[in-house]
C-alpha cells in the first residue's frame, strides 16, 4: 500500500524550514528529523489504525534505492520499544503492523 493512501501526500518532510518558539519565528535550514519521530508522527496519523511494516518502512527509508536497511524491520521494533519506554501505549501485531492506541501517554 502507498503511503500517500495511508499519510496523504505532502505531509512527509524530513527537513524542517521553519521553527516557532514563543511567537518568535526564526528559520532553520537543513534541520533532520529522527526517523523515530517520523515513525511516532505517523503512528499518530492514524490513531487506533495499524499502519502496516512496510509503509512504515517505505516512509521512513522510502527515498533509499535499496528499499532500506536489510534489517529495517528489526530497526523499525528498535524505534517501538524506545517510544514504548518514553510511555506510549504502541500495539504490535505479527503480520498486520503497529497501531498507537492512545495520544497520550500511557500511565
Amino acid at each position: 500500500m502507498p503511503t500517500e493512501a495511508l499519510f496523504g501526500k505532502g505531509h512527509w518532510t524530513r527537513e524542517i524550514d521553519e521553527l516557532v518558539e514563543a511567537s518568535l519565528p526564526f528559520h532553520v535550514k537543513n534541520l533532520p528529523i529522527k526517523k523515530t519521530e517520523i515513525l511516532l508522527q505517523a503512528l499518530l496519523w492514524q490513531l487506533d489504525r495499524f499502519v502496516p511494516y512496510d509503509a512504515i518502512i517505505e516512509l521512513l527509508w522510502g527515498d533509499d534505492p535499496d528499499g532500506g536497511p536489510l534489517y529495517a524491520k528489526n530497526i523499525v521494533a528498535v524505534m517501538i520499544h524506545r517510544l514504548r519506554k518514553r510511555g506510549y501505549n504502541i500495539e504490535t501485531w505479527a503480520g498486520i503492523g503497529v497501531r498507537m492506541r492512545s495520544y497520550d501517554k500511557a500511565e
